[in-house]
């Protein structure tokens, strides 16, 4: 009897394992989560008995995981109690513990566990490049994707993704080497993967655009950027390509011209008046980016009688030049009339979190869209701000579905995203609009803040005062200096700073950057400048620490500002430090060229330091080395606006009180038209 008991079973098994298995495949195929949970139920009741069965339960698991990763991780568990050590188990824990849970310790473990189990498991490797790169871990980084490079050397994913480490983890000192990872990824990379060839173009243009080679830049940008918008999986090429253009000329018509083909015809041209060349283009690039949702759908304003609810998305909230100008916006708030939450896209550790004096800090990093509106839903924020535009880690994604009823941009980019109805704050000076002391609705979606849009008040700063002593200056030996980004530093600056310095001969120009840890590279940029001034230019390299770099301000005398793309916080460093800065800043330029002439102008310097053409900016430069020690730049910035948070801050919510009220006034306006139109006979 037992022989026959066991014959049936053997039949009832056979006959019920190939059902388990077509239902297993055909919940994977149609997404049908009963299926696999009932495939699931057959194979861990016999795994016990057939073990090897118990593969075929964690291929369950991993497909309801892959269905739902909310709920990944209790799967991936129970998988990891079936077969500890199985590489897709340890991989997809580790993804979902990464993506959904934010847990990037225990994330580490099981990537690391995976790649020494199986050191030929590639995406393991990326998986755990990712959780490191995150968590700004470099060094660590590139010690796995060196030893990943060994197991997998034909690999372009991890050639490219050691390209990126090098250049987040500064190791400037060898560019030719860094390209030569880009390359090497796509010499190796199949010919049919687009997608990974798109992003080693991508990630080639930015260590070409951080070496001032911004044309080239834009070139691999374009190469990026797919011409089947249906094969568009990033926006990154676009918005590094609408950041790169900023540095762009006049002069550079062939340049504009192959843009112009490369999308389809668009029309580029340099504008005659304060408008930016690139308004189309930004237009164009948010429609192809993100189909954004029509305005009609953004939910209405509520009129509120009590605080008014605004909301920020951000990214660099901390040791980075846009926190330099955002940190008053979260110190300085009328608590009283105000409610402001955070939405970081970035994580930082709780002792920075607690520096924010905000209703809510909510972290969005990773977290899809759909919960990100749920949580700024629940927020009911009236007025959300964007500050980051088109720079790293932005969430313009949240933008385009017009999530609150007013959005706004502000700091981090010079230009409107291309959002139509996002409202871009600036002021009047530096869109070339006369000045009013009240905030000013302008053309092309913007409005004015009074006296500045930029008020400067850096952790790292506060305080100090070992700034340039000028007690042992002497104009015969005046030092310019610059430490912009070298993008900025372009022909047309190059050739007025070469006719500059024949102009002073006992004059000398010190510029600074990070790329000039590469010998080559510095020796090449030296010798873009007129043969006659070369050895009168000092390079030097930049650093990491903050106040290494403040204390090279007072190496120098007079800090030359770039053109068309103005410095902004270069700017304002070196007047804090007391060193003033020469601008060009003539008449019909947009905003992007004026930055610091508007700087200027609130420090009452228009007439020493601004510049309308070259001719006066050469005459300028001489009589400000005369000058110099008598302006007590700092002195005057400290009197300004751009050093009063409180004032400033009063006229910044002045601005979002007028924005409001027009809004809903307008709300109001439209539903009284959208009343009288239905009462109308037929």
């Amino acid at each position: 009897m037992t022989t026959h008991l066991s014959a049936t079973i053997q039949t009832f098994f056979a006959q019920n394992l190939q059902k388990a298995v077509d239902e297993l495949e055909e919940g994977i195929a149609r997404k049908r989560r009963e299926l696999i949970v009932r495939s699931y139920e057959f194979f861990s009741r016999w795994m016990h008995v057939q073990p090897e069965l118990k593969a075929f339960a964690v291929r369950c698991l991993s497909a309801l995981t892959v269905q739902d990763l909310s709920t990944g991780k209790m799967y991936m568990t129970l998988a990891q109690n079936i077969l500890p050590d199985n590489p897709d188990v340890l991989n997809n824990l580790a993804y979902v513990e990464h993506h959904v849970h934010r847990d990037y310790v225990n994330s580490m473990k099981h990537y690391k566990q995976c790649v020494e189990l199986y050191p030929e498991y590639l995406v393991a490797y990326l998986g755990l490049s990712d959780v490191l790169h995150t968590l700004r871990l470099y060094d660590e980084e590139e010690v796995y994707l060196l030893k990943a490079l060994k197991h997998l050397p034909q690999e372009a994913k991890l050639y490219n993704q050691l390209g990126v480490n090098q250049v987040h983890n500064l190791k400037y000192n060898d560019f030719a080497r860094i390209d030569g990872l880009f390359l090497k990824a796509l010499e190796v990379c199949p010919k049919n993967d687009q997608k990974t060839q798109d992003s080693i173009h991508l990630n080639r243009g930015h260590v070409f655009s951080i070496q001032g080679n911004y044309q080239d830049a834009i070139r691999e940008y374009m190469l990026a950027i797919p011409d089947d918008l249906k094969r568009l999986e990033t926006q990154i090429p676009h918005q590094n390509l609408l950041l790169n253009i900023h540095y762009v000329h006049e002069k550079d018509v062939l340049l504009m011209e192959n843009i112009s083909r490369k999308f389809h015809g668009l029309r580029l041209q340099w504008p005659t008046d304060n408008s930016s060349p690139w308004t189309a283009l930004h237009k164009r690039f948010f429609d192809d980016m993100f189909t954004p949702k029509p305005r009609g759908l953004q939910p209405p304003l509520k009129r509120r009688s009590g605080k008014l609810r605004v909301g920020y998305v951000a990214a660099d909230l901390y040791h980075h030049a846009v926190a330099m100008f955002s940190d008053v916006l979260f110190q300085y708030y009328d608590k009283e009339t105000f409610e402001v939450f955070i939405y970081c896209n970035r994580v930082y550790n709780s002792d920075i979190i607690q520096k924010f004096s905000c209703t809510g800090f909510r972290l969005i990093q990773n977290v899809k869209l759909e919960e990100c509106l749920k949580v700024i839903a629940a927020d009911d924020v009236d007025i959300l701000v964007d500050l980051s535009g088109h720079t790293a880690s932005n969430r313009l994604d949240l933008f385009a579905v017009r999530p609150a009823p007013i959005l706004l941009s502000y700091i981090a980019y010079p230009n409107n995203s291309g959002l139509e109805g996002q409202l871009r704050l600036t002021d009047a000076f530096t869109e070339g609009v006369p000045e009013m002391p009240v905030p000013q609705e302008l053309p092309g979606e913007r409005w004015a803040i009074p006296l500045s849009f930029l008020c400067f008040l850096p952790r790292e700063v506060r305080g100090l005062e070992d700034i340039k002593d000028w007690k042992k200056y002497s104009p015969s030996s005046v030092v310019f200096g610059c430490f912009c980004k070298l993008p900025k530093i372009n022909d047309l600056v190059i050739a007025l700073w070469s006719r500059l310095l024949e102009a002073i001969p006992t004059a000398r120009l010190v510029i600074k950057s990070q790329m000039f840890m590469d010998p080559k590279l510095t020796l090449a940029f030296v010798g873009h400048f007129s043969p006659s001034v070369q050895k009168r230019i000092l390079c030097l390299k930049g650093t990491k620490e903050y106040s290494t770099h403040l204390d090279a301000f007072k190496t120098i005398d007079i800090h030359l500002d770039t053109f068309p793309y103005s410095g902004t916080t270069i700017s304002h460093e070196a007047l804090y430090m007391n060193v003033p800065v020469l601008t060009l800043c003539p008449p019909n330029t947009p905003h992007v060229h004026r930055v610091t002439g508007r700087i200027l102008h609130n420090l009452e310097l228009d007439d020493e330091c601004v510049a309308v053409d070259s001719e006066y900016y050469i005459r300028k430069a001489k009589k400000l080395a005369e000058l110099a020690p008598t302006l007590d730049v700092r002195k005057r910035m400290d009197a300004s606006i751009i050093r009063n948070p409180e004032g400033f801050m009063k006229n910044y919510e002045s601005t979002l009180r007028a924005i409001y009220a027009t809004h809903l006034e307008r709300q109001l306006s439209s539903w009284k038209r959208f009343v009288l139109c239905c009462s109308l006979p037929r």
